[in-house]
């Protein structure tokens, strides 16, 4: 049982699949489905088509093996494609039914790599066969962060273990217009490919593979080679009775809306709701929120007069402008930092990690209800779900989003992503440099690469990018760099992650070093002689860093080996971040198993190091220079040889040159 449990942690960390993400938003989607919708769904002659498995004969009377529903922004997708997840899956219990949702923007739901990784898991953790094919290939080596092409990452991962499944396998991906549509294939270039063009040819040429895709209208499909292809558009006849239902139920609900169109002479409010609504379900849920908000019989008809101008496929905007314009002041400045957290998030956000973010962001300001501010007065426009005993916030709708990044549309709320990244880095570096725990480092240490990656210095003001720098400075020379690196490098094997946490501070120094000599005109703005020291000292330690890199992963060295030697950090993890940081100086190829011996051969020193050829440095020494390093920095009081006899740790212990490094420093 341990020995599997061992196999399936090392094919995970392996892999690297998007698996919690993706349970996240189906969670959130079960929560949202009401009781008595999407019963048509199953019914759709395409979708019955699709899903049934053969006949007694053995012939299948399928017309498709992929079938592709598609629909306009807000009638309900999203939702739809959870409930079809779980009907196949309790309908056919023996089968393998696989799914993935993309997002735009949120990290590890959005390229062909997150989606084949998650369906290559999911299939793994739900069948043994399948199971042991990814295993050989994991141990043959195959390092699935390298740069192959799509073609051959799905055969790897997908189209082999799944020849040993032996059952049916169903596969429904939604938001496919929400994937990444830019990333080129590395592989297929004569024609130039993308890669999720490639993707969703392989997939739907997988052998006995029923492929379901849900998404907006998509003219790329073109570009795709699918055979067997059934397309089946959405229409309002489809969906109209839910929506139908929902206006009855919450009109019957609302004595104040039953009030409102009695004054204003509608006969039949839910007839006029679910006409202007024109198949759209989220227009319909927006539209009654704001007018049961509506306190005159004069705000009710401007309402009314409004979504006269603008009803069902006809894009949101006056919908989202209506529900922004209600806020003034104090609610204006707690929603509008709460919208720029939201969308620049590299996953959901709990409530506690959203009020801390925003708090933060405002000067450590506190909300005296947090919770209610966002549940009762941003309702219309965020989506709270309780998941797991937790309680987490989005946006309502992806073109929410869509209207938050347009400054033609979205006025004063507009926010730049660019600028919001450099905030988010800003934000959760600060917050990693905190020694008191909070409620965001756990988001803070996995995602502040990813903002920092999607903050090109040339989109900052100039004084925003310098604080960056030196904010940046100060966290590679703290125990938040520790923290930082905890689901980046110490918790795993994972090369792909690592060379990422490394290389991105390294990335983004060189364009911040390219940017500062375009505008070497300009000046900081002067605010008193800390600022001005602190300034020097980062410009200094970027400079020492652009002329050798190898000083970076030396500088954090350094801070490992003090929070060893000074602080609680465990040997393990030490030696873990070594070893994982020559991966990442060196840039050359290693494995999960030469690397784990690595570490059993450093836990008793007494042993020769390794016979065998490695292209790795000992670690031992590695540790052992900045170890000395830094007590040298610490003063006498302090000594490197009181240090390790507090850890217990015998020089006689050591290899010889770590050893005659250490005894040359107390001379």
């Amino acid at each position: 049982m341990v020995e599997n449990e061992k196999r399936n942690e090392e094919l995970l960390q392996w892999l690297s699949p998007s698996f919690d993400a993706v349970e996240a938003q189906l969670d959130a989607l079960r929560v949202r489905r009401g009781d008595d919708t999407l019963k048509w769904a199953p019914n759709m002659s395409e979708f019955r088509e699709w899903h049934c498995p053969p006949q007694s004969d053995g012939l299948s009377h399928r017309l498709s093996s992929t079938l592709w529903i598609q629909g306009a922004a807000g009638v309900g997708k999203s939702t739809m494609a959870g409930y079809l997840i779980d009907f196949l899956t309790v309908l056919y219990p023996d089968s393998c039914v696989a799914y993935f949702f993309c997002l735009n923007g949120r990290t590890g739901l959005k390229t062909a790599r997150d989606i084949v990784r998650t369906l290559a898991y999911q299939f793994f953790y739900r069948n043994d066969n399948a199971l042991l094919v990814l295993e050989k290939a994991r141990k043959e080596g195959f390092r699935i962060e390298q740069p192959v092409g799509i073609r051959h990452l799905v055969n790897k991962v997908l189209q082999k273990p799944l020849q040993h499944v032996g059952k049916d396998i169903y596969i429904i991906i939604d938001g496919l217009d929400e994937a990444d549509e830019l990333t080129l294939d590395v592989v297929e270039t004569r024609p130039q490919r993308r890669e999720l063009d490639v993707l969703l040819e392989c997939l739907t040429c997988l052998p006995g593979v029923r492929v379901l895709f849900i998404s907006r209208a998509w003219g790329d499909v073109r570009n795709a080679s699918i055979p067997r292809l059934t397309v089946k558009p959405l229409t309002f006849t489809d969906n109209f009775r839910d929506i139908q239902t929902y206006i009855k139920r919450t009109i019957d609900d609302s004595p104040r809306l039953q009030r409102q169109f009695e004054k204003v002479q509608i006969g039949d409010p839910v007839q006029y709701i679910l006409k202007q609504a024109d198949g759209v379900f989220l227009w319909a849920v927006l539209a009654l929120d704001q007018l049961s908000e509506a306190e005159s019989k004069g705000a009710f008809l401007h309402h009314l007069e409004e979504f006269a101008r603008d009803s069902g496929h006809a894009v949101m905007d006056v919908l989202y402008t209506t529900a922004l314009s209600k806020f003034t002041g104090e609610g204006r400045r707690w929603l509008q930092k709460s919208l720029q957290w939201l969308v620049v998030a590299e996953r959901v956000l709990t409530i506690e990690e959203l009020k801390a973010f925003v708090e933060w962001s405002l000067d450590y300001d506190e909300h005296d209800d947090f919770y209610g501010f966002i549940q009762n007065q941003c309702g219309a426009i965020l989506q709270v779900t309780e998941v797991n005993n937790k309680i987490n916030v989005q946006l309502i709708h992806g073109t929410f989003r869509t209207f938050l990044l347009n400054p033609g549309k979205a006025g004063d709320y507009f926010i730049d992503k660019e600028l919001a990244h450099g905030v988010a880095t800003f934000g959760c570096l600060r917050l990693l440099s905190n020694e008191d725990k909070n409620s965001v480092h756990l988001y803070a240490a996995e995602y502040w690469t990813g903002h920092l990656t999607a903050t090109p210095t040339m989109h900052q003001r100039y004084d925003q990018a310098l604080e960056l720098l030196m904010c940046l400075e100060e966290f590679v020379h703290s125990s938040g760099i520790i923290i930082g690196f905890k689901y980046q490098v110490l918790e795993g094997f994972n090369m792909e992650r690592v060379y990422h946490a490394v290389d991105s501070i390294y990335v983004w120094l060189e364009m911040y070093q390219n940017w500062d000599m375009l505008l070497s005109g300009q000046s900081a703005t002067y605010r008193g002689p800390v600022w001005s020291a602190g300034f020097k000292k980062a410009t200094a330690w970027m400079e020492q860093i652009m002329e050798a890199r190898t000083l970076l992963e030396d500088d954090i060295g350094k801070t490992v080996a003090r929070e060893w030697l000074y602080g609680d950090l465990e040997f393990d993890k030490v030696l873990k971040y070594y070893l994982l940081s020559c991966y990442c100086r060196d840039g050359r190829p290693g494995t999960t198993q030469t690397l784990s011996l690595l570490i059993q051969t450093c836990r008793t020193p007494r042993l020769p190091f390794p016979p065998y050829s490695c292209p790795y440095p000992c670690p031992i020494t590695m540790i052992t220079r900045n170890c000395i390093q830094v007590s040298k920095s610490r003063g006498p009081h302090l000594s490197l040889r009181s240090a390790l006899m507090t850890k217990g740790f015998l020089v006689s212990e050591l290899t010889s040159l770590s050893r005659g490094l250490i005894l040359q420093s107390w001379k």
